[in-house]
């Protein structure tokens, strides 16, 4: 019977953890996303890599998420929306290197 409700308490702390890292994982994202629109915004690219650490720090945290037995989903698209938040950095950067060529007289 304890041992029952040992594994019990394991098994909820896993999943509350999971849990948190996803939405954690989810918040990071929001994050990146709020500060490329608000760098954007300003104007400024040399900001951009402001973008980047967020979004890293939401892609790991959602396979850390994913390492525990319970909270899958909410890990997985941290990771699949941390994946396009570096896609669309790595496209702005590439767009503002094609977009400011011109200026550079190449």
């Amino acid at each position: 019977m304890i041992k029952e409700e040992q594994e019990n308490n394991q098994t909820n702390k896993s999943a509350a953890t999971a849990l948190i890292l996803g939405i954690l994982s989810l918040l990071l994202f929001a994050a990146a996303i709020v500060l490329g629109i608000l760098i954007e915004a300003v104007g400024i690219s040399g900001l951009m890599n402001f973008v980047l650490i967020p979004a890293l720090a939401a892609s790991i945290v959602g396979v850390f998420a994913l390492r525990q037995p319970a909270g899958h989903r909410l890990a997985k698209a941290g990771i699949i929306l941390a994946g396009i938040a570096l896609a669309l950095y790595f496209l702005a950067r590439v767009g503002i290197f094609l977009l400011f060529i011109p200026w550079f007289g190449a």
